[in-house]
């Protein structure tokens, strides 16, 4: 070699296969080759030292590809690429050149640095090579081919714009249910597995996904509060920082489009179009040919949405790259028919020609649930209980979890650096096992900023036999702990006033709609809602929605069991009676006085229902026009409520319908109406459009 430092490197190469990353980050990979994990990719050894000359395509980027999935996902669609290049970015869109590289990396965890200098040297040498065989005369013509080029360019970037915006208009027409996915701000607080805990388990995931003959679904099924959300979560979240997540759904009763299926397949082919831009020309077109999909069956959404554009994927002769799609709380659904049906149609995509597409499912084992993978063929999925998860493991993980909670009261509280005892916290985890819905419930409790710690822990305690519903009850008497009997009774009538629809309601909502909806003073409802924190989630932001922080919290209040046990039980029928004349309330004195106007005349016909869309619609008013005819079904006295609404109806039935119109499709209001019929005497009330 000419200039000393530029020669080919004595070591020897190693090229180490995809899925072995780099040990530590070293300038080397002394210590990936002492790593008992490794695998060699084994090659046909050259004879000659020689550089070898490639021709072909070169993808250029502004950012260093150090991952082998990166490189994979970039080379989508240019399979013909033999190289990617980092300096140059943006010059070859301008300039008219010839790219030369030095080959020198294999995109991946692994550097060998000292090939740099010698693949630098084999590029210059290629070009001086290259130069004296180019005509100057040739080179003047190539800029003026330069410019041309240019102008093509900017025409075929303006038609990109224009079938860009189309493509946006496209998939408007595929709705998202709202705060479906797992790191949606709704959800931003949940919590995930703490580092030490659920090894063993995630590990079994890790093993699923990565096994190429593995069955398509994974079903994680576990009682109430064993942590199946957190660990979904979890699960979610690690394949997405190993960019392997294609969508996540959780399922959530009374959280709007979260509460049943109709957009659960059209969330996901969304959020697929993100992962593999290959699907997304698929499925744009399968929604221009069907533009109505979203309201179509669940089957049609399934076999157009996802089933077809994935079999057609499968046909461009590439496997596609490991994705995973993330379920949760599939119990959450509130059609058990709709719960088989996801069931069976997600088995199918096995057949679908993506060999590497994993989905996994969680959820508490329900009677629908269970008959649904009874049915399907054994090689279809697989499945995992976590109450077989055995007791030291579940012992163990509580442990650490409470460890962890209580370490960060003590940093909060002036408590002493050994509270609690080491009997105490033994008790603690024992009485907690093997519910971690329990021993985040337990945390919250003492997290309570109105009491002391050291007392709540006391407490709650003395209790020998505690079960998850028994926490509710130190929480609830404390609250009548020192009062008169008049403030007794006031206490109850007001708490039953203000949670009582909390626990019912179909959609969330914050604490500022709920006074306009239920006529209660926003300072009421805060101070209520104030000594409920540790199983009422209350946010600090005002038009954030409050909700129960567990399901049991609505079983417990509702429960005939309960009303034998304590005053606070809550009469769920008379809620929804209340509930319902709420609602047609506030609807009454909204259109009456133009607060929220829609159009005062009546539509000529149906196509002018839309033409009102207006934006102040306020979320109270909308959850009224949604669910009061559900509440109404719901109530006590039905018959009689009815009566009340159909004279509603016929003073306000245009004004309902055309915000109905504007806030969800005309299958709802048609369901509506047909829900209403179903009432014994309806055919006989006098109102003509029902």
């Amino acid at each position: 070699m000419k200039y000393p430092g530029y020669e080919r490197p004595r070591s020897d190469d190693v090229l180490y296969e995809d899925s072995f990353t780099h040990v530590e980050k070293a300038l080397d990979c002394t210590i990936c080759e002492q790593s008992d994990l490794k695998k060699h990719v084994i090659r046909v050894p050259r004879l000659s030292f020689q550089p070898v000359v490639h021709r072909g395509l070169i993808l250029s980027g502004n950012g260093i590809i150090n991952n082998a999935r990166d490189r994979e996902k970039l080379q989508h669609g240019h399979d013909n690429a033999i190289c990617f290049e980092t300096v140059a970015a943006g010059v070859t869109d301008e300039i008219p050149c010839l790219v030369v590289r030095g080959i020198c990396d294999y995109a991946d965890t692994h550097k060998q640095e000292s090939w740099q200098r010698f693949a630098a040297a084999a590029a210059a040498a290629y070009c001086k090579t290259v130069l004296l065989k180019i005509d100057a005369q040739e080179a003047r013509g190539a800029n003026e081919l330069g410019f041309s080029l240019g102008e093509a360019y900017d025409r075929m970037r303006a038609i990109g714009d224009t079938i860009q915006r189309q493509e946006w208009i496209d998939l408007n027409r595929l709705p998202m249910a709202e705060d479906a996915a797992f790191d949606s701000y709704a959800d931003q607080h949940e919590t995930f597995c703490l580092p030490g805990t659920c090894i063993s388990l995630l590990q079994r995931i890790e093993d699923w996904v990565y096994d190429e003959s593995g069955r398509c679904i994974f079903y994680l099924n576990g009682m109430a509060g064993t942590g199946k959300s957190t660990i979904s979560r979890t699960v979610a979240k690690h394949f997405r920082e190993k960019q392997m997540l294609g969508a996540s759904f959780s399922f959530k009763r009374n959280a709007g489009d979260r509460g049943h299926a109709r957009r659960l397949f059209s969330t996901i082919a969304r959020q697929l179009i993100t992962h593999l831009p290959q699907l997304s020309p698929i499925i744009k077109k399968a929604v221009r040919e069907n533009p109505d999909i979203s309201t179509k069956s669940l089957r049609e959404q399934f076999g157009r949405l996802l089933f077809s554009p994935l079999i057609e994927l499968g046909r461009t002769g590439k496997d596609t790259e490991t994705i995973v799609i993330v379920i949760d709380a599939l119990d959450e659904c509130e059609s058990d028919k709709d719960v088989r049906l996801i069931v069976h149609l997600l088995s199918q995509l096995r057949d679908s020609g993506v060999v590497h597409l994993r989905i996994f499912l969680s959820s508490r084992p329900e009677l629908p649930i269970r008959q649904s993978f009874s049915h399907l063929v054994a090689n279809k999925y697989r499945d995992f209980a976590l109450q077989e998860v055995l007791s030291p493991t579940i012992e163990h993980d509580i442990s650490l979890l409470l460890k962890h909670k209580i370490a960060e009261i003590r940093n909060d509280n002036p408590l002493p650096s050994n509270w609690p005892s080491e009997q105490d916290f033994q008790k603690l985890v024992t009485l907690c096992v093997p519910s971690f819905a329990f021993a985040a419930a337990f945390c919250n409790t003492l997290e309570e900023p109105r009491w002391d710690p050291e007392d709540v822990l006391g407490e709650l305690l003395q209790s020998p036999r505690l079960k998850l519903d028994q926490i509710y009850f130190p929480i609830l008497n404390r609250m009548l702990h020192g009062q008169t009997k008049s403030q007794q009774e006031r206490l109850l009538r007001e708490f039953k006033e203000v949670v009582g629809p909390i626990l019912i309601l179909q959609r969330a909502l914050s604490v500022k709609s709920l006074s306009i909806l239920t006529g209660h003073s926003e300072k009421l409802i805060k101070r209520r809602l104030g000594s409920l924190h540790s199983i009422i989630k209350v946010p600090d932001d005002d038009t954030l929605p409050v909700e129960p922080l567990h399901w049991s919290l609505r079983t417990f209040l509702h429960s005939p069991d309960t009303r034998e046990m304590t005053p606070f039980w809550i009469d769920e029928k008379e809620t929804h009676s209340e509930l319902t004349a709420q609602c047609q309330k506030l609807m009454e004195y909204t259109f009456k006085h133009d607060n929220n106007p829609p159009a005062s005349a009546k539509p000529q016909d149906d196509s002018d229902l839309g033409n009102g869309a207006y934006n102040n619609i306020t979320p109270e008013l909308q959850y009224a026009c949604q669910y009061c005819v559900h509440h109404l079904l719901d109530s006590a006295d039905p018959v009689i409520k009815l009566d009340n609404f159909v004279s509603f109806l016929q003073e306000h039935f245009f004004h309902w319908v055309q915000v109905l119109n504007v806030i969800s499709d005309r299958s709802t209001i048609t369901d509506m109406i047909n829900r209403l019929q179903s009432i014994k005497h309806v055919g006989s009330q006098s109102c003509p459009y029902m």
